[in-house]
């Protein structure tokens, strides 16, 4: 069996953790809509980590990881700890959304990958998603 395209995993605390529900239909969701083969052949696989600070640390970080023997892409992404306990499971859902395709838009120039189109991609995203420039906030 093939695996599929995108994989979503959640680190978190038990305060936050059901703020998290919506990974599940955010894989669901890039898994029915999205084919990575559809920009390019460098990347097989999407990893996503989205994870919530310990209390204290509320930047947002972003990590970025490519495997090029793999062709696997692996994003960390880390969502602000208060402002998680703060929003509705729906708000924290569009948030991840948002952080994706902020992701997909700003892939450091260190990472390369052959053969992917990342500006097709994020922009593929922002589509799906319904994301418009500038809309990277947590609480609207």
């Amino acid at each position: 069996m093939q695996e599929p395209d995108f994989d979503i995993t959640t680190v978190t605390t038990i305060q936050a953790g059901n703020k998290l529900d919506g990974a599940e239909e955010l894989n669901r969701k890039l898994n029915e809509e999205l084919s990575l083969s559809d920009y390019g052949s460098g990347i097989d696989q999407l990893f996503i980590v989205y994870a919530v600070n310990a209390p204290g640390k509320e930047e947002a970080l972003r990590e970025v990881k490519y495997d090029a023997e793999d062709q696997l892409l692996q994003l960390v992404l880390t969502l602000p700890y208060r402002e998680v306990l703060r929003s509705s499971a729906e708000e924290v859902q569009r948030r991840m959304e948002e952080m994706l395709v902020a992701a997909a838009e700003a892939l450091p120039p260190e990472v390369k990958i052959p053969d992917f189109d990342s500006k097709g991609f994020a922009v593929g995203l922002k589509d799906l998603f319904k994301v418009e420039d500038g809309d990277e906030q947590l609480n609207r």
